[in-house]
């Protein structure tokens, strides 16, 4: 394994060197969860993507399309912003009975 230049160990600014200098090491209380469990939330944290298969009227498909080339965006990006932004909140949805 080749050794890091002391240089990269070097603070960016005042406030990362406080905290270096810090006697504060558990930020995170590691005694929550196994090392198994540890791996498997970081793995979960890195994974970007995931692939899914959706059902979707035609002509629902096609005007999702015809947004997004007005938008200069790839379909698939706006589905995905669209999906994320309902997932985290900033996109309300008022649904009809119909879809309850």
């Amino acid at each position: 394994m080749k050794k890091l230049p002391e240089k990269f160990f070097e603070p960016l600014d005042e406030e990362e060197k406080s905290l270096m200098e810090s006697d504060d090491d558990n930020w995170i209380d590691s005694s929550l969860h196994t090392p198994a469990e540890w791996k498997q939330i970081a793995d979960a944290t890195l994974k970007k993507e995931q692939r899914i298969t959706i059902r979707i009227n035609a002509i629902d498909l096609n005007a999702i399309k015809q947004k997004a080339a007005d938008l200069g965006m790839p379909y698939q990006t706006l589905i995905g912003a669209t999906l994320h932004g309902v997932a985290v909140g900033d996109i309300n949805l008022a649904l009809t009975q119909k879809y309850r």
